[in-house]
């Protein structure tokens, strides 16, 4: 395995061509590579997936919502089980490339060309998870998702105005509808407290501090940066001095962390679009579940290599990865979009989406 890393690590300038090397350390390599890949791109979804599963349809149940009941001191309390719930559907998509070179490209291949080949698959294939990813959460529709093993699967977004009752919120005494994509003339301050109380009135507020976060692109994180209630991220590379306030622990997040505004984490993720807000709570379960193939399957997880040629080992490489991405826990996430529509506008980065029929 050393070799095969450093055999990914070498320059083209080195002249090692592949066909030299033997195919095992060129499979090798490549496995190790994606393992790699596979378990960067695991760091991502961390802060929007919640649970990976094989199901293609779950009925959620969320554990909020309600309070204890008031009784004597000989009766006992009723029973009680979690108070809401909705049924969630995961679609599944599959993704692929190839890479494909005749006989003397193969040949003069080295190195370093190779490693550039193999860079760009894994970054189509994070481009890829991340527009059905991002898609899942913005798309603020139900979609139906033809599956060929299981027919037609209703995925939902986030709470978005339909028929469904939600726990009550706090001081309320009942549940009610509730719609996450919400819009404002202006990125403000009257539009981040929108957002805001929008999230944490399912959740409760922590006197000491909310872990929420709120994606947005350059433009947007600008704006909210002149906002008051704004407090800059300190450069990693520089110590504060004295009477100076600086952010105790960023979390783990894509893109940068610039800040906090108030109780609300602001990372810039170049991969928002303009004039859009993402907010999440990272202390409850996350929006998204992620649906994968049954391991009795053999299909793998990940991206794969999915083929060997044993006679020219890159002349000709699959690679596929199979997911799904559907929203379960509809309760966390608000998407602001600041617009003059009346009504909220899907993005257009994030306006269709693909899945597996067939």
């Amino acid at each position: 395995m050393a070799t095969a890393y450093g055999m990914l690590t070498s320059y083209d300038s080195d002249y090692a061509y592949i066909g030299t090397i033997g195919q095992d350390v060129v499979y090798d390599a490549i496995q190790m590579t994606l393992d790699w890949q596979n378990k960067n791109l695991a760091e991502m979804l961390s802060v929007f997936v919640d649970r990976r599963t094989t199901e293609h349809a779950i009925r959620y149940k969320a554990p909020i919502g309600g309070e204890m009941q008031t009784m004597g001191r000989q009766a006992p309390a009723g029973a009680v089980k979690a108070y809401g719930y909705w049924d969630i559907g995961l679609p599944l998509t599959q993704i692929g490339d190839r890479l494909s070179e005749d006989r003397v490209d193969s040949g003069y291949m080295t190195v370093g060309g190779f490693k550039a080949q193999l860079q760009s698959i894994m970054s189509r294939n994070n481009a890829a998870v991340r527009r059905d990813l991002l898609t899942a959460i913005f798309y603020n529709l139900a979609r139906v998702a033809s599956d060929p093993v299981f027919g037609n699967i209703t995925v939902q977004p986030l709470a978005s105005g339909d028929a469904v009752i939600y726990p009550p919120v706090i001081n309320a005494a009942a549940g009610a509808i509730d719609d996450h994509y919400i819009i404002a003339a202006t990125l403000n301050v009257a539009a981040m407290n929108a957002a805001y109380l929008e999230l944490v009135e399912h959740f409760g507020q922590d006197q000491s501090g909310d872990n929420v976060i709120c994606f947005g692109s350059p433009a947007s994180v600008a704006t909210i940066a002149a906002l008051a209630g704004y407090t800059a991220d300190v450069d990693r590379f520089l110590v504060p001095g004295d009477n100076t306030t600086s952010l105790a622990s960023i979390p783990l997040a894509p893109g940068i962390t610039t800040g906090r505004w108030n109780s609300v984490w602001v990372n810039e993720w170049s991969y928002i679009p303009d004039n859009y807000l993402l907010f999440i709570h990272l202390d409850q379960p996350k929006p998204l579940y992620m649906r994968e193939d049954p391991s009795e399957t053999g299909l793998g997880t990940g991206l794969q290599l999915v083929n060997k040629d044993i006679e020219h080992p890159i002349t000709n490489l699959h690679f596929e990865h199979r997911y799904g991405f559907g929203v379960a826990n509809r309760l966390n996430g608000v998407v602001l979009n600041i617009t003059a529509e009346q009504d909220y506008v899907i993005p257009t980065a994030f306006n269709s989406f693909r899945y597996c029929s067939a």
